[in-house]
């Protein structure tokens, strides 16, 4: 198996990214395609608690396939109660 390859034929095809074996060519392939994540990365300055630029990278089947870049444009002060996210 090539890593390099999105989908080998196996009684079926398997996507070569999370090895599960599916029935039809297209559907091993849409299973590849999906596969794709974002990878942040923080760039601190020298006496920053929050990071002045945050880079972003969308992996797409095992690849870097589009980088973006966002800087800080502002930080201001609040005061609000927080209440944690209930995931139910």
């Amino acid at each position: 198996m090539s890593e390099d390859e999105p989908i080998t034929e196996v009684h079926g095809f398997r996507c070569n990214f999370c090895g599960e074996i599916l029935p039809t060519k297209e559907a091993a392939q849409k299973c590849w395609e999906l596969h794709a994540f974002l990878v942040n990365d923080y760039v601190f300055q020298l006496g920053e608690e929050f990071p002045t630029e945050v880079l972003v990278e969308k992996v797409l089947g095992g690849f870097i396939e589009e980088v973006a870049s966002y800087e800080l444009v502002k930080k201001e002060k609040i005061h609000v109660v927080y209440k944690p996210r209930s995931d139910s």
